[in-house]
């Protein structure tokens, strides 16, 4: 959860990846891997260097199927250097 909650406050310091403005908790991205949600993970030398993950489109029942892709997504340039 650390790499990811690190992955997805960077972009929102440099603000490319994302619209957010408040940084992110380990807590509040475990919230993600709620067994229903894919939440997918790139790995170089055992570091996560991006991820991508699926959420809730809207609670309505009508779109219980429905996903928006990815709404979260981070991706670390030369990250073996960087993190």
């Amino acid at each position: 959860m650390e790499a990811i909650a690190r992955l997805y406050n960077q972009g929102i310091e440099d603000r490319v990846a994302t619209f957010e403005t408040r940084p992110r908790t380990e807590d509040e991205v475990s919230r993600w891997f709620d067994g229903r949600h894919p939440v997918v993970l790139a790995e170089e030398e055992g570091r996560v260097v991006a991820f991508a993950s699926t959420s809730a489109y809207q609670a309505r029942e009508c779109y219980g199927g429905i996903s928006p892709l990815p709404p979260k997504c981070a991706i670390v340039p030369h990250a073996a250097d960087s993190l």
